[in-house]
């Protein structure tokens, strides 16, 4: 009989072998055996973690949308992540605590803030800055009220928008590079 550890092993090995596994995973069953982990761990499904999760110069990272639904599944949250943007431009986020009734409010994010951080150096932020200040805004506010739904995972974006203002950008997957989703309101 097979134990746990290695029925996941031997799960990883398949999954690596597969055609439908994300390239960033294919041939890589390390790779896969920690991230049918993290997916356990996480309570989601594998191949969701795998489909939203990338590396990036060397850091694990999780796309800002699953980390948003991820957020948005949380028994500490009622209603999900709501966004609050005022006419001056500020992006907030907050959600309402399930235990208290208390209404959480995450910080400010801006173009301000971009630029001061120099995030305005990745493309993104000229193209779709109201996507990007949401995303950041969502990840800002989840990594200082719910980081246990991320483990700990930064976000792609915010691996981007370091990087991008460290050194010129780098390449993306070309599934993120292309990426016009917007999330609602």
């Amino acid at each position: 009989k097979m134990t746990q550890i290695e029925q996941v092993k031997e799960q990883a090995r398949i999954i690596a072998s597969s055609s439908l596994v994300p390239k960033q995973y294919h041939g890589k069953p390390q790779d896969c055996f920690i991230a049918l982990q993290a997916a356990n761990r996480l309570g989601c499904d594998p191949m969701l973690f795998m489909q939203q999760t990338y590396v990036l110069h060397g850091k694990p990272a999780m796309t800002a949308k699953f980390q948003i639904a991820l957020a948005n599944n949380s028994p500490r949250i009622r209603g999900g992540i709501r966004w609050n943007i005022t006419k001056k431009g500020d992006y907030t986020c907050e959600a309402t605590c399930a235990e208290t009734g208390e209404i959480l409010q995450g910080p400010i994010c801006n173009m301000e803030l971009a630029k001061a951080e120099n995030w305005t150096k990745n493309c993104k932020y000229r193209t779709m800055p109201d996507l990007m200040l949401r995303y950041r805004a969502a990840t800002m506010f989840i990594a200082l009220y719910l980081p246990e739904t991320t483990m700990g995972f930064q976000s792609v974006e915010e691996v981007q928008d370091v990087q991008a203002s460290q050194a010129p950008m780098a390449s993306l997957p070309p599934d993120l590079a292309s990426e016009q989703e917007v999330l609602p309101p």
